[in-house]
This record gives C-alpha cells, structure tokens and sequence, in this order.
C-alpha cells in the first residue's frame, strides 16, 4: 500500500517521466453474423410482440450486435438479461458493448454478474480487472486479474493485463515477471515484447532521474526516498537500502531544512525543470522557506503551514522506514525488518495499520504466533476494515492455540512419568 510516496513531489516527479504507452487490452466485440434485413426485421417484430421473452430479446440482440448497432443491441442485451438473469450469452454481450462504448463501471458490473453465475471464468475475471483498471481502481484491478491467472495462467493476454496494470503502478519488480511470462507462452505475440521492451525502458529512465534528482539535491531526504523506492519497485534491494538508509538518516537529523536553506540558488532551478519547483522542494524540505508566500502573511498562518510540513516530514520519515522493512524483507533480513517496521509504526501516522501488520506476518513466519497475535490485534484496531489484517490475526490466534496445546502435552507427558516414577514400588534388595 506504500510502496509509493503519496507526497504531491511524486506525482509531479512522474509527470515528468516518459508515460508507457500500451494498447489498452480492451476486448474486442464478438460479432456473431450480421444476418439479413429480413431476419432482423423478423426479429425486431417478435421482441417488440414479446418484450419479456428472454430468447426472442437475445436473438435480436445479436442480430443488432452482428450488424455493429451497439445501442440498439444494449438495449435488447439488456432486456434479455433481465428477462432471464441466468443467460450468459447476454451478459457476455453487454460487457463487450460496454467496452466499446468505454463505459467501464457498467463493464465491471456485468462482469461480476457473471462470475456470479459463473466464478471459475477466468475470461470474466480478466476483463473485470481490465476494467477497474480503466476507471483507475487498481487494487482491485490486480485483485482480479491475478485470479484470472490463478485459474487459467496458459493465457499471454491475461499476463499481459497484468503486466501492464503493474507498470500503471510503477511496480517494475511485479510487471516485469509478468510481460516475461506473456512472452514464455507466446513468444511470437509482439504485443508482449514490445510490452516488455517499454517496462524495461521506462525502467531504466525513472531510475536514471531519480538518480539525477538525488546527485541535485544529495542533502534532502525526499531525494533518497524517491530513489530507494524506485530501486525497490526494480527488485533492486540492496540498492533501496542504502538509499532509504540515507534517507532516514537526512530525515532523522533535520538535514532537510539545512538543504532547503542553500537551495535557493542553482539547485531550485534544477528541481524546478525536473518536478516543478515549489512541490518538489516542500515535499523535500518541509521547512523551507516559501518565497511565493504574501510578504504580510500572518505568524498564526505561518506556523498553521510550518505545522502542516512538520506533518508532512513524519509521514516522509514514516513511510520511508515502511519502504526499508519491505526491502529488508525481501532480502530475507526479518529482524531488521521488524525493527523498520515498528520505526515506521511509532510515528503514529497512516503506516501503523500496515507496518504492525507486516510484524505480525514476519512473526507468523518466524513461528512466533504469540506476538504475532499482539501485532495483528494491533493492525486490527487501527484497520478495522482490512480484511486482511483480521484473517492474519485469525491465522495467528490458530497459531498460538496449536504451540500451546503442543506445550501443554509435554508438561502432561512429563508430569505424568514423574507421577508414574514417584509411585513406582521401591525394588527390594
């Protein structure tokens, strides 16, 4: 959920990177054939005679479908599917019209009626993570798509989807495995390398310019930060660490307002060309100076802003050893990403739920469900909503039941030869 700094200089330092442009993995309409003027005319005459009934609404549906008259055909699909809610062949219809028409929400709708009636489509799930993706719902978009690969992963295009809603994120260390599986299937298909190609490629520029932005500016946090992200949505996690070390470090000392200080000169400029340079420099320095503010503006206001960034430097500072523990977990460091973690928790700002979650889990796999459950109950408290975090406390509530029982059986088992060997007759000499 944090793999990404939600700090106005992120998105102006992505707007300054190369966009991926991909073809959209829309799908196309499945049109049936066109039939003659006479037998929709035919049709036309028996819907109209009996608007309720399911199949007549559907003949004409793909007549209207076959002939490209999309709204004419919604509107039948759409009679037909409420004639009859278990017809398929309608719904199906109504999802590729939607697509057409890029009416994404009522794609998404249709698409999970059907898997209401048909949960194990893989075809289904997959252009309903198409369309959330669409309409910019990705976690949900990569929800569905990745169930989409669970249940049929010989398909490239499903792969591909994935990929690409990956590289939406700016998550290069998921899209690529997944454009590099798209090719394993169907190495022939240049949609998937030429995919694989831009991932690569926009790859290499984020990193070149977030590397450019922290040679600028090697004394601001946010320009480490940025660049320990970038590393880790890269897979490079060595890498990320000693950028987000860096970046705690400068975050931790208060560096920043020092930085921010002498960055009036030829350093603004540069930042200035590379994110835009007002949001690029709060987001970086907190405490710095803000030159376009009105010469009379109040002390209240004043310290209200200077309050604001103080905030925004703790959430950065948060965040950052949030990204840390993902790093060090990914290297197999679980102690080191415990202790980032709880860091990250004691700063009291919206990484607690998450990072006291990831504990829980780090302790579940150390197969210590005892703490665990004091984390995840934690995670719970502050997230009641996440799904996740209950499931995991459950896990561990499981967990911890099981080591107890264990432990109970051996002090039973010992303290019953104890008796046995107490009550035992003494042999005679």
């Amino acid at each position: 959920m944090f793999s990404r700094l939600a700090l106005p200089v992120v998105c102006l330092l992505l707007a300054g990177c190369s966009l991926l442009v991909l073809p959209k993995s829309e799908p196309e309409v499945e049109k049936p054939r066109p039939g003659s003027a006479e037998e929709l005319l035919l049709a036309q005459e028996t819907a109209e005679a009996s608007p309720s009934d399911a199949e007549a609404q559907y003949e004409l549906c793909e007549l209207y479908v076959g002939h490209g008259s999309l709204y004419s055909a919604l509107e039948a699909c759409g009679r037909a599917a409420e004639a009859d809610p278990l017809l398929l062949g309608a719904h199906r219809h109504l999802i590729d019209i939607y697509f057409s028409l890029h009416a994404y929400a009522e794609a998404a709708g249709a698409a999970k009626r059907i898997i209401e009636l048909e949960p194990d489509s893989a075809e289904t799930y997959s252009r309903l993570g198409v369309a959330y993706r669409e309409l910019d719902r990705f976690e949900e978009a990569i929800a569905a798509l990745e169930e989409a690969v669970r249940l049929d992963g010989t398909r490239d295009d499903f792969h591909l989807a994935l990929g690409i809603t990956y590289l939406d994120l700016g998550d290069y260390s998921k899209a690529i495995p997944s454009l590099e599986e798209a090719i394993r299937i169907a190495p022939e298909a240049v949609q998937n390398t030429e995919a694989l190609d831009h991932a690569r490629a926009a790859l290499e520029e984020d990193l070149a310019l977030y590397r450019r932005y922290v040679a600028v500016h090697p004394n601001i946090g946010a320009s480490h930060a940025l660049l320990g992200v970038a590393y880790q949505e890269a897979g490079l996690h060595e890498e990320a660490i000693i950028e987000l070390d860096a970046a705690v470090e400068l975050l931790r000392a208060g560096a920043d307002n020092a930085a921010g200080e002498s960055d009036s000169t030829g350093q603004a400029d540069e930042a200035g060309s590379m994110a835009g340079t007002a949001t690029a420099k709060r987001a970086g320095s907190a405490h710095e100076t803000d030159n376009s503010a009105n010469a009379d503006e109040t002390d209240e206001a004043t310290e209200g802003r200077d309050a604001g960034r103080i905030d925004e430097d703790r959430l950065l500072l948060a965040r950052t050893l949030y990204n840390r523990g993902l790093a060090l977990s990914a290297l197999g460091r679980r102690e080191e990403a415990i202790e980032s973690f709880t860091a990250s928790a004691a700063t009291g700002t919206e990484t607690a739920a998450s990072a006291h979650y990831k504990i829980g889990v780090i302790q579940l796999a150390l197969d210590d469900p005892e703490s665990a459950v004091g984390s995840l109950r934690e995670s719970v408290r502050l997230a009641p909503e996440a799904l996740g975090n209950r499931r995991a406390l459950v896990e561990a509530y499981y967990g911890a039941a099981r080591k107890l029982a264990v432990r109970l059986e051996r002090e039973t088992a010992t303290d019953v030869a104890d008796e046995d060997a107490r009550q035992a007759p003494t042999p005679v000499p």
